[in-house]
């Protein structure tokens, strides 16, 4: 008899490698999802901060008033709530102006507005500013500055 060799690969290795390369596809797929996810996260978190840092700004211009305000939806995303408060500092005539935007885990569980993702956080951003106080600097506007009596351009009063 003649001994009859063959080329290529056998039953065995063909298993072993499709296994491997089904093993890989499972973990690259598994990581695109947590990136996603992260993704997702990073894009409310955005969210927030721009929502808040608009409010902020709308009641440093004059445009909202300084007041409190609890659990209040916003107007330009109705899905998110804002909170403001006005905090007395030690410094005579001055308030930190607390904003709160939040959006809670509920609204990520209603299929309607988004798709359901597990393990949703709650994503809230705050931003403190200090503001005039308009009762101690006479009914000024929160946006402007107090006039200085003694100063002048470029000199020190003692």
């Amino acid at each position: 008899m003649t001994d009859v060799r063959r080329e290529g690969f056998s039953l065995m290795e063909v298993i072993l490698a499709m296994s491997i390369l089904l093993g890989g596809v499972v973990v690259l797929g598994r990581l695109a999802a947590i990136g996603a996810k992260h993704a997702r996260d990073a894009e409310d978190l955005a969210k927030a901060q721009l929502l808040c840092e608009a409010r902020v700004t709308e009641i440093v211009a004059g445009i909202l008033p300084a007041e409190p305000v609890e659990e209040e939806p916003l107007e330009e995303a109705p899905d998110w709530m804002v909170t403001q408060e006005l905090l007395p500092l030690e410094q005579p005539g001055v308030i930190a102006l607390s904003v709160t935007v939040t959006r809670a885990p509920e609204e990520f569980a209603n299929p309607a507005s988004a798709p359901v993702m597990d393990n949703k956080k709650e994503v809230s951003v705050t931003l403190v500013r200090w503001i005039l106080d308009t009762d101690a600097t006479g009914g000024q506007s929160v946006g402007t500055a107090a006039p200085a009596d003694s100063f002048s351009e470029g000199a020190f009063a003692p």
